[in-house]
């Protein structure tokens, strides 16, 4: 009986072990989907990103034929001149196309004043004046002359010139816009406001409401409205707003096909064309309880999310549809067939009109060929379905692979448990990635593989943990990152070692290499490593000269800092030195390194004193020696700092305060780092006390009375200083910084009331 009591206890053994990861797993797996409920933006952002990194899987793809592109743009503009046109250069342009026959011509243009014609108001007023000495009623000769005034004020009306246009071609569809915050039409009359809602009549949509009241309310509600003159809007087939409702991070997905205002809902430009195309038919729209749920253009049935938005299905990056240049169609280049049938869309692409969008495909979009997209879309019936049922099915997923990872890994063998992972998240990749490309489904992807891999890896850690005996703190890893002489003192009092941190003032050390991700492009993994190891022995051996601590090696960044463990006053003065010897043994190893055809390594820095707690921080079995708070959050920001202004050691105001007896420096800016409100003046280190060249003092001359002149908003007396600083040094990066920027305030100055603070955009 013995051996079967022995197999029993066993078999229990292998089940507990079993049972507490299953039981880890679930736990985890809730947590995923409370988080899922949660939807932080930081996941948000992410499966967004993995939606556009789906279509870049799929690559571009050949749009259909119904829609062509008559761009504005940097050929037309090189053509006839700065943006806006007069509008006889539209009504040109339509009475051009109309002569193709498209089904419609959609401007994603908005006409909201009257156009700005100085040659129509001089004969307008001349006109009035010969009216008021009533000189059209003195002879034959005059009423000649006021019927010909009166025939040259129509000719120049440029606004009447292109409501004639749209009114003959008869197939013209406008843009407009709407306001959504309240600041945005604060400053609209209430004539205006009613104005707006009168150039609308006639836009609504037919709507069929659900049982609920509130069906309606998920639609974007505006508060206003920006239409074209009446003059435009009355000669046009319709209008339909152009707004876009961008992604949190400024990625345009999805476009609102209706808007409510007021108790109406109006179409979008898209919608209004789609209209033409088809005929004129109707337009219905379709809500139940949970928001909208369908909409309805003639025969074509539009899939909406519940907020009446619709997911852009993108055929590629820019120019995917035929594009064809203004000038060109106007100047007659382009055959008339090109336009027969189609719908045709005209507006800017022209970078500096600014109707430039971010989409999956390219950061640099025209406004115009989203508008393409959606019609594509509609008409090939290419749809992307996104509904809040579908939020279920990713709960689904998330838990069952969760419990999956959970029962299946505890049996496996570390490399089979693995396996299987990679296995189902590959399996997964590929499913979801066929049911939006194949199917137009987007499930969500980041929550189920995050279930699968958070699963698998807390899984297989207590795994590993629950097996493995040594957990002995091993003390020889602080020789990585201290100096002997402080392992020395260290191990005189090893209270030093424990659990926990202290504050006290140091000075935080960053650096980083300048283009570092281009240059380990250049080379293979090994040659990668060979030089990453050289240079980070060389500068770890300087600071452990000055009695450095190293905090950590981060790719090729070091972090570390001067004043602890072990306390000493001139910690800003050591941490200086270093900086100056790294930097001027870097310059040694260059030299070497061009001999060896190796890659040449540039190394910013940032240093900041101040007070931040330090110690060793983690768990009993495995501690850092680490340093944390705001002096060491600025040091980071001021290493990156470097880069606006070419230079490669930035010190804070601190820290050249505490070694300003012991260096020379020139001060660059005050500035405001991002995360921080109060600024804070930086310096650039240039060399020990007394040792700058003739040459450092020629340009540091030229480059004070520069910064002297920048600060009094002496433009000119600035830009003079500090080119004569670049003849110096052609190549001193702070004098080339305010030197640009120097010229653009010349040209847009601050407020009155700026502080010549600058604001860094970057971290």
């Amino acid at each position: 009986m013995l051996p079967r009591k022995s197999s029993r206890t066993g078999r229990g053994k292998r089940e507990g072990h079993q049972k507490v990861p299953f039981f880890l797993a679930l736990v985890m797996t809730l947590f995923l989907l409370f988080l899922f409920h949660l939807n932080p933006e930081l996941i948000q952002n992410l499966e967004l990103k993995m939606l556009d990194q789906r279509f870049k899987w799929r690559g571009p793809r050949s749009p259909g034929s119904h829609v062509v592109i008559v761009a504005i743009d940097e050929q037309s503009i090189e053509r006839f001149g700065r943006w806006p046109w007069p509008r006889s250069l539209l009504a040109a342009l339509i009475d051009r196309l109309a002569q193709a026959g498209p089904r419609v011509i959609a401007l994603d243009i908005l006409f909201a004043e009257p156009d700005t014609n100085s040659e129509l108001q001089r004969v307008r007023e001349f006109r009035r004046r010969f009216e008021q000495l009533h000189l059209q009623e003195r002879g034959r000769a005059t009423q000649q002359f006021y019927r010909y005034l009166i025939q040259v004020e129509q000719e120049a009306d440029n606004d009447a010139r292109l409501a004639e246009a749209i009114g003959r071609a008869g197939n013209v569809v406008l843009g407009m816009a709407f306001y959504f915050r309240e600041k945005e039409v604060a400053h609209l009359r209430e004539a205006q406001r009613r104005e707006a809602q009168k150039a609308l009549v006639g836009t609504e949509l037919s709507i069929v409401r659900g049982s609920s009241p509130q069906a309606l309310d998920t639609l974007l509600t505006a508060r206003g409205a920006l239409t074209n003159i009446p003059l435009l809007a009355q000669a046009a087939y319709g209008q339909g707003f152009f707004n876009q409702d961008p992604d949190a991070d400024g990625t345009i997905r999805r476009i609102p096909l209706v808007i409510r205002f007021h108790q109406d809902l109006y179409p979008s430009l898209d919608l209004q064309a789609l209209r033409a195309y088809l005929g004129g038919v109707p337009i219905q729209l379709r809500a139940q309880e949970f928001g909208v749920e369908s909409l309805t253009v003639g025969h074509l049935q539009i899939p909406l999310t519940e907020t009446g938005h619709f997911l852009i299905d993108y055929a590629g990056p820019e120019q995917t549809f035929p594009t064809y240049s203004f000038a060109d169609v106007l100047t007659q280049k382009i055959p008339l067939d090109t336009f027969r049938d189609k719908i045709v869309l005209v507006g800017p692409t022209a970078l500096g009109i600014y109707d430039i969008r971010v989409t999956p495909f390219s950061p640099v979009f025209p406004g115009v060929e989203i508008h393409a997209n959606v019609l594509e879309n509609i008409l090939s019936k290419r749809f992307i379905v996104r509904k809040n049922w579908h939020l279920l099915l990713d709960a689904l997923s998330i838990l069952l692979f969760g419990i999956t990872i959970g029962s299946v890994i505890p049996r496996l063998s570390p490399l089979y448990g693995a396996g299987f992972t990679l296995l189902l998240l590959g399996g997964y990749t590929v499913g979801n990635y066929g049911l939006l490309v194949y199917a137009g489904t987007w499930y969500n992807y980041v929550y189920p593989a995050l279930s699968i891999l958070l699963t698998y890896i807390g899984v297989t850690v207590y795994i590993y943990f629950t097996t493995e005996k040594e957990k002995r703190f091993i003390r020889g890893a602080f020789s990585q990152y201290l100096a002997p002489t402080v392992i020395h003192q260290l191990l005189e009092d090893p209270s030093r070692l424990q659990l926990g941190g202290e504050r006290r003032i140091c000075t935080a050390f960053f650096s980083d290499l300048a283009g570092f991700s281009s240059i380990s492009e250049q080379l293979s993994p090994e040659a990668l490593v060979a030089l990453l190891n050289d240079y980070l022995s060389e500068m770890s051996e300087i600071l452990l000269h000055y009695e450095g601590t190293i905090d950590k090696y981060e790719g090729d960044a070091i972090v570390a800092f001067f004043g602890a463990p072990i306390a000493y006053e001139d910690h800003a003065r050591r941490a200086c030195f270093a900086s100056l010897d790294m930097q001027q043994r870097l310059a040694e190893r260059r030299q070497e390194w061009r001999k060896e055809g190796k890659p040449l390594l540039h190394m910013r820095i940032g240093l900041n004193t101040g007070p931040m707690v330090i110690g060793n921080m983690g768990s009993r079995m495995h501690m850092d020696y680490t340093m944390m708070g705001d002096a060491v959050n600025l040091a980071a920001r001021l290493e990156g700092a470097n880069k606006e202004y070419g230079t490669m050691i930035m010190l804070s105001q601190a820290t050249y305060e505490a070694a300003r007896d012991d260096i020379e420096v020139r001060e660059l800016d005050t500035i405001r780092v991002r995360g921080k409100a109060e600024p804070t003046t930086v310096y650039e280190l240039l060399a020990r006390k007394g040792e700058l060249s003739p040459e450092q003092f020629r340009l540091l001359e030229w480059y004070t009375a520069g910064l002297a002149a920048y600060r009094r908003r002496q433009w000119d007396e600035a830009i003079q200083a500090f080119r004569e600083a670049l003849n110096v040094v052609p190549t001193d990066g702070p004098s080339q910084t305010y030197l640009q920027r120097c010229q653009t305030y010349k040209i847009s100055p601050p407020p009155p009331d700026w502080d010549g603070v600058y604001n860094l955009a970057t971290k």
